[in-house]
């Protein structure tokens, strides 16, 4: 991933950071895995939407899958 979004120092990023760094089209995507429960854990700063980068890594490595050996 690009310098950017190394996580030292930052806690938080913004839904349009996080949108750019899964490399999502737009952040429409984010809103709707909100809604359905199925996205990172969020934090809800009076009506904003931020991501901890270590929720989003944890929320990543869950879904890392390594495919079988036959």
């Amino acid at each position: 991933m690009p310098d950017q979004y190394d996580d030292a120092g930052r806690e938080l990023m913004t839904e349009a950071e996080l949108a750019d760094y899964l490399q999502l089209e737009n952040q429409a995507l984010l809103r709707t895995w909100r809604s359905q429960k199925r996205g990172p854990a969020y934090v809800r700063v009076g009506r904003l939407i931020r991501y901890r980068w270590a929720d989003v890594q944890e929320w990543l490595e869950c879904r890392t899958e390594t495919p079988e050996k036959s």
